[in-house]
């Protein structure tokens, strides 16, 4: 930028000296006024853009200061060009000016064609590099998702099939072992072949099977579902409540002495979105990390929506809260 602004300068001094100094050369003196004229339109042009997308984010005694600035620029632009068109009128014949018209609308003309093709060209190319870069980023996602899923898959059978073996040897009712088998069937099974994006009614299913099963393998745990059926029918990124879930079972409940409940819920809030809370009393944490598991479903949410979000709250000996804002 300031390269161009000392461009501009030099080209000023150039076209001032050869107005007075070198009347006669005509054709300089035209092919410079008309960089002048496109140079300070397109700089205030370039110059207006960034103090607008500065003024959104300003109070509003900024905003009136640059409102006076830009007012004061235009009205200097315009002085400008009227004390050249009347310094060209005082100076040269009228068919000399004729002639420096007819190439200011020429070479403009072309300079308007030129700049309109390359700004669509850099336009289709960056929006082109830009799909390009989600879908890699999805695709890299896609293989750490799979990669997290096929760690658990022998964890979690592990330890349901040891449950399993010690409701039996408990003689536990045969129907529960039924109802607990049938729901780790059905959790594997929804698991492999879940889709990108499901209805939350879909993951709530997910998420009360899991549960389900964690409530048998501990034994002060219990756990709560709210949604309505407004919330319910919203699209969703598939298993992203997983891994907040598994988090506050291993790392807040199952720490806990007293053991602890787990409430999920869903409401609507403004600008047509959802808000889902994962919450647990739980022992909670000063310094709350996040592992890869949450990491993930942060990049999945930024990619399903740029304005969606998650926000974590935890508090030792109180518990966690995970709010999950989707629009």
């Amino acid at each position: 930028m300031k390269v161009v602004l000392f461009l501009q300068l030099l080209v000023l001094i150039i076209f001032v000296f050869s107005m007075y100094v070198l009347p006669s050369n005509a054709y300089l003196i035209s092919v410079l006024s008309i960089f002048i004229i496109v140079n300070t339109v397109g700089l205030f042009y370039y110059v207006f853009r960034i103090w607008i997308s500065n003024l959104r984010n300003s109070n509003r005694l900024v905003k009136l200061f640059y409102s006076f600035v830009l007012i004061f620029a235009l009205v200097g632009i315009v002085y400008l060009l009227i004390n050249l068109f009347n310094l060209w009128i005082d100076r040269f014949p009228q068919d000399t000016l004729m002639l420096f018209l007819n190439t200011l609308l020429i070479i403009s003309t072309f300079l308007l064609v030129s700049f309109g093709a390359a700004y669509l060209t850099l336009k289709r190319e960056l929006e082109n590099q830009i799909l390009e870069n989600e879908r890699l980023k999805q695709s890299q996602l896609t293989f750490k998702l799979e990669s997290l899923k096929a760690k658990l898959k022998p964890h979690f059978l592990f330890n349901s099939i040891a449950i399993a073996i010690s409701m039996v040897d408990l003689n536990e009712d045969k129907e529960k072992l039924k109802n607990y088998l049938s729901n780790v069937v059905d959790l594997l099974r929804m698991s492999v072949d879940a889709p990108e994006v499901w209805s939350l009614k879909e993951e709530l299913d997910l998420a009360y099977k899991y549960l389900s099963i964690q409530k048998e393998r501990f034994e002060k745990f219990d756990f709560k579902i709210n949604a309505s059926e407004s919330c319910t029918k919203r699209r969703v990124p598939s298993l992203i409540l997983q891994p907040i879930i598994e988090n506050a079972i291993i790392h807040g409940i199952s720490k806990s002495k007293q053991g602890g409940i787990l409430v999920i819920s869903c409401e609507e809030f403004s600008n047509n979105g959802i808000v889902i809370e994962v919450k647990d009393n739980g022992v909670g944490s000063e310094h709350f990390s996040k592992g890869m598991g949450l990491t993930i479903v942060e990049e999945r949410l930024k990619l399903f929506s740029k304005n969606s979000k998650i926000e974590y709250i935890s508090k030792p000996a109180e518990g966690t809260c995970v709010r999950l804002f989707i629009s």
